[in-house]
């Protein structure tokens, strides 16, 4: 046996079987009043549902009227879940668009300093370029000041060697000039 699916309304009520069988225009009233009532209920649950008001209680109802208010009472309450999904839709899409307008600004401002960084790069690389052309510079002139310094030690040992023969030469001098002078008085006094 299969288990029912949705609730089966009722056909016939026990009291009906307990009462003598009415006649087909009194059944006919019946269901009238039963659309009536369905009528009556779903002005008041149409206004409801536009205001985003829970659906009022609905009368008492059997048959296919029955069906018809469960059957507008699940779309009611599909379409508040539908909003309220649609509602948690718009808040997640507004977090969401302030959190890339956030990561938007972000990103703005890693440019900005990515572009001051590479200003400052650029400089920098500028001043080690001019630091490295003066130190280039400054091997030049120690290569050079070096090389002054050999030829200084050379022209020093020239210096002192033409020193120390000019000493000599003074020395002979004097030598060759104290023999003069001792001639001229020998050769005065004589």
């Amino acid at each position: 046996m299969k288990p029912p699916t949705a609730p089966q309304p009722v056909q016939v009520s026990p009291i009906r079987d307990a009462v003598p069988a009415l006649s087909t225009a009194s059944t006919t009233d019946l269901k009238l009043g039963e659309v009536m009532a369905f009528i009556e209920w779903l002005s008041p649950a149409l206004k409801a549902s536009e205001r985003g008001q829970t659906l009022p209680d609905s009368p008492k109802l059997a048959g296919d009227v029955a069906s018809w208010s469960q059957t507008i009472r699940n779309l009611d309450e599909r379409r508040r879940e539908s909003e309220e999904v649609r509602m948690n839709v718009e808040s997640d899409m507004r977090d969401r668009e302030a959190y890339v307008g956030r990561l938007t600004q972000q990103v703005q401002a890693s440019m900005e300093e990515i572009k001051a960084a590479q200003a400052c790069s650029q400089q920098l690389q500028q001043e080690l370029t001019a630091c490295r052309e003066v130190l280039t510079k400054i091997s030049e002139i120690a290569s050079e000041v070096g090389s002054y310094e050999s030829q200084l030690k050379s022209l020093a040992g020239e210096v002192i060697a033409k020193g120390s023969q000019l000493d000599k030469l003074a020395q002979s001098f004097r030598e060759v000039s104290t023999t003069l002078k001792s001639l001229a008085k020998t050769s005065a006094i004589s």
